[in-house]
């Protein structure tokens, strides 16, 4: 029967795990020593070896006859675990497996002794998926462990542990593996297999794996049904990628030519079915070593044909703009547009008009960019107010300014027209009122931007748009979003019980902690210098008061 390729050359020793000597050294030695922990607790992102390791581990400590820390894989008690047949080693799906009654009934067999082996070995994995019972069931356990009993726990998001359960763990962290690292796995796999690739085609791959083994396998294994022989072609074409002349093209047409003829080839590459995502990566990525190279901290062949005229601001203006589309790709209903008004937004950028850093600094044209010289944070290119627009009308809203207009002496009197001070409605769960009280803390603008991103991250572009125009402040479980006076579309529309909900959602995720939100309009200012003798008469009438 066939088998995957990261499943077939799964990694069986230490000394096959590639990249993670943080990892492999201290296990190997606790194994020599014979001093090992109750629980030990892996992280890191997905195929950089947590579960391959956890195995290792629980064949190690059970080996009849270990080498240099590592297990024999040719004792009984090896093959049995190997082969999955130990009773002693138990791998558990915390994803499926998540309640407190999974781990009260866990809690019930790890008091009997190893029936085969030295120690039970329990292996739980993707452990932040357990329940807030299951973890307190499970941190009894671990305060008053067996003697034979060990605990692997592996989990892809560490921030999702308990305190308590971390504390009582050795913790170990699996990095991202290098590309040189991958490659190198990847070059051992071809070779067990009879096979080759070129250089290039394993760079890509590498790549595109993002760290992760794993990943890296799988791509390499459906590639290497095009052929014996991987090339770089036939990669770029296995996994959808945009040839590398495509993307000069591309590039060159932004920077010297300056026109919009990249509309037909954007048009072309996603009627030929690219992805157009990975596309705007290999862009980025493309841009990026060239920047580089042409700082000196590469390979100048990489930067050929983009050394005249070359500014740096232009560079990371268009830079900039490009990776806000690769983020509204996944939330757009027409891709291929999100992907032209992207690449009219990086041509303003190479044409010296885009709205940021680039276009608010005068440019010497005989030089390039001064690294030592200050420039100021550039807003997104994009103004987010014409996003709010596209994404739905804006309403005819009533006008809350005060029209200034001479008063007859004979006009009657009547009902008075409203202020901006009256302006004040209840929302779901929160308060939105005219008056602001913009006390307590301003809180962080990282922070600040982590809850606009977070709306932007479930669909809400509008409300994304909407709290730029916004100042934040925080005072006892309270955040207070303060508008100017002119912004009264803004606070009705994010006063709707969904818009509302989500920025509490947002903010408290953001904060760690449950807050409730109030949106406030600010004063003017001539509002403010109000004198109060005015009150007065405004209340009780000109016949009533004697002014002194």
């Amino acid at each position: 029967m066939y088998q995957a390729l990261y499943r077939k050359y799964r990694s069986k020793t230490f000394d096959e795990l590639l990249g993670q000597d943080q990892v492999t050294i201290p296990l190997k030695n606790q194994i020599i020593q014979g001093e090992v922990s109750h629980a030990y607790l892996f992280s890191g992102t997905r195929g950089t070896g947590k579960t391959s390791a956890a195995k290792i581990f629980a064949r190690g400590v059970n080996c009849l006859h270990p080498v240099d820390g590592n297990p024999c894989n040719e004792c009984e008690n090896c093959k049995l675990i190997l082969e999955d047949r130990m009773m002693d080693v138990v791998e558990m799906d915390a994803a499926s497996n998540n309640g407190v009654d999974d781990i009260r009934e866990l809690k019930e067999r790890v008091v009997y002794p190893p029936g085969i082996g030295k120690y039970k070995v329990y292996i739980i994995d993707e452990v932040h998926m357990l329940s807030k019972g299951a973890f307190n069931a499970l941190l009894k356990v671990l305060e008053e462990p067996p003697k034979h009993l060990i605990f692997i726990l592996a989990t892809t998001e560490l921030e999702k542990i308990p305190a308590t359960i971390r504390s009582r763990c050795q913790r170990f962290q699996f990095r991202r593996l290098s590309r040189k690292t991958l490659v190198q796995g990847m070059e051992g796999v071809l070779k067990a297999e009879g096979k080759s690739a070129d250089p290039e085609a394993l760079d890509l791959i590498a790549r595109h794996s993002q760290g992760a083994m794993r990943d890296a396998l799988s791509l390499l294994e459906q590639c290497l049904f095009m052929d014996q022989h991987l090339s770089l072609d036939q990669v770029q074409k296995s996994l959808g990628l945009v040839e590398e002349d495509i993307l000069d093209q591309l590039l060159k047409i932004l920077i010297q030519e300056r026109d919009f003829s990249f509309i037909p080839r954007l048009n072309q590459a996603y009627t030929d079915g690219r992805d157009l995502e990975r596309l705007l990566m290999d862009l980025l990525y493309k841009m990026k070593d060239c920047i580089v190279s042409l700082q000196g901290g590469g390979p100048q062949e990489k930067a050929q044909g983009y050394l005249e005229d070359f500014h740096l601001r232009d560079w990371l203006e268009a830079m900039h703009a490009l990776e806000e589309t690769l983020k509204n790709l996944r939330y757009s209903k027409d891709p291929l547009l999100t992907m032209e008004i992207g690449f009219m937004d990086a041509y303003l950028a190479f044409s010296g008009q885009a709205q940021g850093a680039a276009s608010r600094v005068k440019k010497d044209p005989t030089k390039a960019f001064d690294m030592g010289q200050e420039v100021k944070k550039a807003p997104p290119l994009r103004e987010e107010a014409a996003l709010l627009e596209d994404s739905a009308p804006e309403p005819e809203a009533p006008s809350f300014h005060k029209e200034e207009k001479p008063v007859s002496q004979d006009q009657g009197p009547g009902p008075s027209p409203k202020k901006p001070e009256d302006f004040k409605e209840a929302g779901e769960d929160g308060i939105i009122e005219k008056k602001s009280s913009a006390q307590g803390q301003e809180i962080d603008l990282d922070l600040f931007d982590e809850a606009r991103d977070y709306c932007k991250d479930q669909g809400k572009i509008s409300v994304y748009a909407m709290l730029k125009d916004a100042r934040a402040f925080q005072s006892k479980g309270l955040v207070n979003l303060v508008f100017g006076p002119n912004f009264q579309f803004h606070v009705k529309n994010l006063s709707s019980k969904e818009n509302l909900s989500l920025v509490q959602e947002a903010f408290s995720k953001v904060l760690q902690e449950e807050v409730s939100v109030k949106i406030s309009l600010e004063e003017e200012a001539e509002e403010e210098k109000k004198d109060p003798v005015e009150d007065l008469v405004d209340f009780f009438g000109n016949d009533l008061l004697e002014k002194k």
